[in-house]
């Protein structure tokens, strides 16, 4: 399939379209500019009046890619190829569903971060007995978020779970 130039004349009418060699001639002499880089179309300087032959645009849908032509008789004077994004679109859908569906829970000592335990604490400052949510360190000691605050520090040894985080 060789290339063509589109040439459009002074009024932006459509011409017949030429092969590259004369394009760049007409350029060189200064008796035409790029008028548009894709598709290549140049717009010549002055007026023309010759009659146009009829183009057709043909058009071959596909499942994943669509072929456009501009023929000219039996002549193709542009090609394209389109591709469909409807399959990228499902597959960065699917990688991100894998992705959220891969995080790990991270489980310490049987407990993880939104566990629901009972905390009976023998010494210090929060001493007593609590009920609460976890967020789980892999040290061991835990934070306790219970109604009436934050417990911390509560060691794993003295948590009873009473509701499992589902996630």
């Amino acid at each position: 399939m060789s290339n063509f130039v589109f040439v459009l004349d002074t009024n932006k009418q459509l011409l017949n379209p030429i092969l590259p060699g004369q394009a760049r001639r007409l350029l060189n002499m200064q008796q035409a500019a790029v008028y548009r880089r894709y598709p290549f179309t140049i717009i010549l300087k002055y007026a023309v009046t010759t009659p146009v032959e009829p183009h057709q645009l043909k058009i071959d849908p596909g499942s994943k890619i669509t072929g456009l032509a501009i023929v000219q008789g039996e002549k193709v004077i542009w090609g394209a190829e389109l591709t469909h994004r409807g399959q990228q679109i499902k597959n960065d859908l699917e990688s991100r569903r894998a992705i959220r569906h891969r995080t790990p829970c991270k489980t310490f000592f049987g407990f993880q971060t939104g566990d629901m335990v009972r905390a009976v604490i023998p010494t210090g400052k929060f001493a007593g007995t609590h009920v609460g949510r976890l967020t789980v360190r892999e040290s061991g000691v835990f934070e306790m978020k219970t109604p009436m605050g934050k417990v911390s520090p509560v060691r794993y040894k003295y948590c009873k779970s009473i509701h499992r985080n589902d996630g």
